[in-house]
């Protein structure tokens, strides 16, 4: 007969009773809580938003505010440093309900040169069942992030409308899964921030939560707690704003915007699951690169408005003629579209639909964005 230790060496396991896992100092923290969860219904908006958020789900995207703000080029350099850094960003990465997810190589080679890929983990990775509203991902999605590239190199923002989806311990099963698959994780209270190469500083946050009483991520009123005001420090704010389904920021995120910049060197903002505007402000001698939403980088639904996005790249290093001072330089961005795949019924029947993610030139959202001039005019 084997004895205990003999079985878990032939299983290869060790004996799990020999390495129970101390509790993390954060689980004592008063925001490190599990919260009720709401299922009718919910939605991150004040009640006067709540009727218009029901219209542009039914009718579509909005085009209120239109050309408030100028897109840049596809492809502009900003300042003239030397590039240290290339970081890539995306928005949304939604659940794929029933579908299979396949990237095109006009994404993964976009993305091959790149140090970093940022994007927005919209769902929550757990096999709970779930409501209409809720996120969920399945498992398949850790082997379809995979194939875009090494997931070291891979950063998922966890702090999101859809954190609170199935409570606080999917919300950190979620987290663990990926991480053991080699991805990096950011945007629960404990970990809001990820820092690469001792210079660059990615803060995440959220402005909303479908789950009121949902403590555990960070938000957008703490994001200064986050900020490194450092010599040689560029700060990064990828946050989850804005309001869904809509092709234009508001004046107020507009105005808000450019404050942020007074500080924050970056500003890429996702949620409203379509993409807006890719720009630039110029702050004193530097020009500082904003992108009010990333839009949608995977989507389950087959629905043309929540099938579009921005993929982006820029290169980051010190200014030439200021080396004490970081800043963007070259930029790069293309639009995304998720699209369903004809597919004969047998091959439908055997592996399941399919959606291919792939760069296009140019969206029926915004058909005079491919033919920008070098000033960023339609």
């Amino acid at each position: 007969m084997k004895t205990e230790k003999a079985f878990y060496e032939a299983l290869k396991y060790r004996d799990p009773r020999e390495h129970i896992p101390l509790e993390p100092a954060w689980m004592k923290e008063t925001w490190a809580q599990d919260h009720k969860i709401h299922k009718f219904l919910p939605n991150p908006y004040p009640r006067k938003e709540f009727f218009w958020w029901i219209y542009k789900e039914i009718f579509g995207p909005t085009r209120q505010h239109q050309g408030i703000v100028d897109w840049l080029p596809h492809h502009i350099t900003l300042n003239k440093i030397k590039p240290e850094f290339r970081l890539a960003f995306v928005g949304d990465i939604m659940e794929m309900k029933k579908y299979r997810l396949l990237f095109d190589t006009s994404v993964t080679d976009f993305i091959a040169d790149v140090d970093l890929l940022v994007g927005n983990f919209e769902a929550t990775l757990t096999t709970m069942p779930k409501w209409v509203m809720d996120q969920r991902h399945n498992l398949e999605i850790i082997d379809q992030l995979k194939s875009l590239m090494n997931p070291k190199k891979i950063l998922l923002n966890v702090s999101n409308n859809h954190s609170g989806d199935f409570g606080l311990a999917n919300f950190n099963y979620s987290i663990d899964r990926m991480t053991w698959a080699g991805f990096n994780m950011f945007g629960r209270k404990d970990i809001p921030n990820y820092f690469l190469g001792g210079k660059i500083n990615i803060v995440s946050s959220t402005m909303w939560s479908d789950q009121k009483d949902c403590s555990y991520m960070t938000r957008f009123t703490d994001r200064d707690q986050y900020y490194i005001n450092e010599s040689g420090i560029f700060n990064i704010l990828y946050p989850h704003w804005g309001y869904e389904n809509e092709l234009w920021p508001r004046p107020w995120i507009v105005k808000l915007s450019h404050k942020l910049l007074d500080s924050w060197d970056i500003v890429f903002g996702h949620h409203p699951h379509v993409p807006q505007a890719v720009t630039a402000v110029q702050k004193g001698a530097v020009k500082k690169l904003l992108v009010y939403s990333g839009g949608n980088f995977t989507s389950g639904l087959n629905e043309n408005k929540h099938n579009w996005g921005i993929i982006l790249k820029c290169e980051i290093g010190p200014l030439k003629e200021n080396p004490s001072k970081i800043a963007v330089g070259n930029v790069n961005w293309q639009f995304i579209q998720v699209e369903k795949q004809n597919l004969s019924r047998k091959i439908i029947k055997d592996e399941g639909p399919l959606m291919l993610v792939k760069t296009v030139p140019v969206t029926p959202l915004f058909q005079d964005v491919g033919s920008l001039d070098l000033n960023g005019h339609m």
